[in-house]
């Protein structure tokens, strides 16, 4: 579709996001799906924003000015945003920048619901709001 923006490396900045929340939370190849998300953003010059948060802090994930910076940081306009839960710090970081105006593109095969079933009602909002969906 014309207008679309393309997930280009002079574009695109990676997101990882995992909260103490989602460890509980089982997503087959995930921590491996990270590595790769590292891997190739590093292979390719795209900035990497690491918020995967310690399992032993618990603490809550904030969506506040100080992650607006760094967000801000990667100096990118397109954001590919990898985390596991849907119900918390992904759907909330994904509708925050799609409102500040980035691209934003959320990898569904590997976020899932603590709600089994319930994937298509957080994707759904994303997508409403002008986020790009992606499956395999």
């Amino acid at each position: 579709m014309a207008g679309e923006p393309l997930l280009s490396p002079a574009e695109l900045g990676v997101i990882l996001i995992d909260e103490p929340a989602a460890r509980a939370t089982q997503t087959d190849g995930f921590d491996e799906s990270c590595h790769m998300a590292l891997a190739i953003g590093s292979a390719v010059g795209c900035p990497l924003l690491d918020l995967r948060t310690d399992t032993e802090s618990g603490a809550p994930f904030l969506i506040d000015d100080p992650l607006y910076d760094q967000i801000a940081s990667l100096q990118r306009r397109s954001l590919l945003l990898c985390g596991r839960l849907l119900k918390g710090a992904l759907t909330q970081i994904a509708l925050s920048t799609l409102l500040q105006g980035y691209n934003v593109f959320v990898p569904a095969d590997l976020a899932l619901s603590a709600e089994a079933g319930r994937e298509p009602l957080f994707l759904g909002r994303i997508a409403s709001c002008g986020g790009f969906i992606l499956t395999r």
